[in-house]
């Protein structure tokens, strides 16, 4: 399987909300898009801060930590989340286990993860290992007498068990040197990326392209650190000939999109506040194969659109006992063997096929688009990131033109921050137009 992997860096866009969005990472499996990841200027999934506990919080069950974020907020520990007696005034080291959602803070944990290709391991009170998919016996006991000596909880997410042993004695070695730090000061230990996740996500050896050597620099520092984070190189090239060659603008328009179509019939994915609701409608009367297709779609799409929380399932119904029970069977094995932190729950007694994932920050739908000023809520336009990466992309189609840029007044900004870049060969014209955005030769 070929992979490749693009990161943007983007310019700091007004009206983002905190912490502001810092660079776009896109995974592609055989040109096929596997996800999308946006890291922020702070408080990245599995980042490592050195923190110090503030306050307890006895109505939350949990302490208040500062970590430094740049707007004074405190990050919330449970305290399930704790491994040692913890009191105010200590000075802990915590990892980002949900980021910020809506105006709820970061959560943290002492219970640290690492990420693997094969295996994810956490430090945790008791050992317990977690495979997605069926070992033999030996093998069983063997990584259960390591996690419970270790104090270990051990994910195993594929089977080539040789590579398993050999990533947990890695992991183990950069945990050892994660433990040993005790400076008594607030900081940043080391910034985790969502390109860093997509690399693992690969497998192979991926071949990354980005419009920022500073981006490349880094991920050659960090692998360093962590050996796991295997690449064959870091291309830099220009963003707009990224942009274009990937077709970005469609892929974030797909996304952005209720509607997924796949080989006989379609899904229809709603993201409401208590949660996510998937319709699967089918062209022809095949509805076992179309049922199979729409779960394989549906999880390419959680992982393209970041979903998590109850995700209600609304199949086609099977005409019999027998082909439901055959039904789910197939459905959850492949589902846990491509989503092994998800939760496959079966069909509850309203119809629906219940599916739980964990949240672990805004879904990407709610960061690339924002909420209607005209409708007040109720529908959303394209997002600041979304919207500048498509205009960079229109933009590359004109080589050395004065151009046109119709937008609707709100994005103004915009054009002040691609004016900088394009020496003045940008026009702002507020005209109404039918489509948006829209650039066209002055």
């Amino acid at each position: 399987m070929v992979c490749s992997l693009l990161t943007i860096s983007l310019p700091k866009l007004e009206n983002q909300p905190y912490p502001p969005q810092r660079e776009v990472s896109f995974l592609f499996k055989n040109l096929i898009l596997e996800n999308v990841g946006i890291t922020f200027e702070r408080e990245n999934l599995y980042s490592l801060y050195r923190g110090r506990v503030v306050k307890k919080a006895d109505n939350l069950g949990g302490f208040w930590v500062d970590i430094g974020s740049s707007d004074g907020s405190l990050a919330f520990l449970p305290q399930r989340e704790t491994l040692n007696p913890t009191k105010v005034g200590d000075y802990i080291t915590v990892q980002i286990k949900r980021e910020r959602v809506e105006n709820k803070p970061p959560r943290i944990s002492q219970k640290i993860t690492l990420l693997g290709k094969f295996v994810n391991l956490t430090l945790s009170n008791f050992g317990k290992v977690q495979l997605t998919f069926t070992a033999e016996e030996n093998f069983l006991n063997k990584l259960q007498a390591l996690a419970e000596k270790e104090k270990l909880q051990i994910v195993v997410k594929k089977t080539d068990l040789e590579r398993v042993l050999q990533e947990i004695t890695q992991l183990k070695e950069i945990l050892k040197k994660i433990l040993l730090i005790k400076e008594k000061e607030i900081k940043t230990l080391w910034e985790w990326k969502k390109a860093y996740s997509q690399i693992l996500e690969c497998g192979n050896l991926p071949i990354l392209y980005s419009d920022s050597l500073k981006f490349c620099r880094q991920l050659e520092g960090f692998s360093k650190e962590y050996p796991l984070l295997e690449f064959a190189k870091c291309e830099v090239s220009k963003k707009e000939k990224l942009l274009k060659q990937y077709q970005i603008s469609q892929h974030l328009n797909k996304i952005l999109s209720p509607r997924v179509d796949f080989e006989g019939g379609y899904l229809l994915i709603e993201e409401t506040a208590a949660a996510i609701i998937v319709d699967v409608n089918a062209y022809g009367a095949n509805h076992l194969q179309v049922n199979k297709k729409a779960i394989e779609t549906l999880v390419r799409e959680i992982k393209k659109r970041n979903l998590g929380g109850v995700i209600l399932v609304d199949l086609i119904n099977p005409k019999t006992l027998k082909q439901q029970k055959q039904l789910l069977e197939e459905l959850k094995e492949f589902f846990i063997s491509h989503l092994w932190e998800c939760k496959f729950l079966g069909i509850s007694r309203t119809g629906f096929l219940e599916i739980v994932c964990p949240k672990k920050g805004k879904t990407n739908i709610e960061l690339l688009s924002e909420q209607c000023f005209t409708c007040k809520g109720i529908g959303r336009i394209k997002g600041a990131t979304a919207l500048y990466l498509e205009l960079l992309e229109k933009i590359k189609d004109y080589k050395g033109e004065d151009l046109k840029v119709y937008l609707p007044e709100v994005y103004r900004f915009l054009l002040k921050i691609l004016q900088k870049e394009y020496a003045g060969r940008l026009i702002f014209q507020p005209k109404e137009k039918d489509i948006f955005p829209l650039v066209e030769p002055f």
